[in-house]
């Protein structure tokens, strides 16, 4: 089994967001980000306004997945409140995919393994990475 670098300093727990409509995909996600981080807390929403409300008065975010299209993203409050909370984004979705990484977000293309997910978390990144599936034909 490969061992993970420690996400966080000890005693502190870090709070992460995934935005997604899909439910099982979300929950994957979920897993995977506790297998990174036991200690973690993962706030899952089902769109922008599902998240906004249930960030409430969290006051960081390490990493906020969020499956939308670039343009609304970046004009919404979501954005800001990431922003807010010094969260890294990292977009999902198809328009995503085609619009490609930012210095304001990282991009996560479909399908993606558990080792694409690891691979952004345990990278200090700040925006303008993607990451591809490997294609195996």
């Amino acid at each position: 089994m490969t061992q993970l670098p420690l996400p966080t300093e000890p005693g502190r727990r870090d709070t992460y967001l995934v935005v997604m409509r899909e439910v099982l995909i979300a929950q994957d996600l979920c897993l995977t980000i506790c297998e990174f981080d036991p200690a973690a807390r993962v706030i899952l929403a089902r769109d922008m306004n599902d998240a906004i409300a249930k960030l409430g008065d969290t006051p960081s975010l390490a990493v906020a997945f969020v499956e939308e299209r670039p343009a609304p993203f970046a004009r919404s409050g979501l954005s800001g409140a990431i922003a807010q909370r010094g969260g890294r984004v990292v977009l999902l979705g198809e328009q995503a995919e085609a619009h490609g990484p930012t210095s304001d977000w990282d991009v996560l293309h479909k399908p993606f393994a558990t080792n694409h997910v690891l691979s952004i978390l345990s990278s200090p990144g700040s925006g303008g990475g993607s990451w591809l599936p490997e294609l195996n034909i």
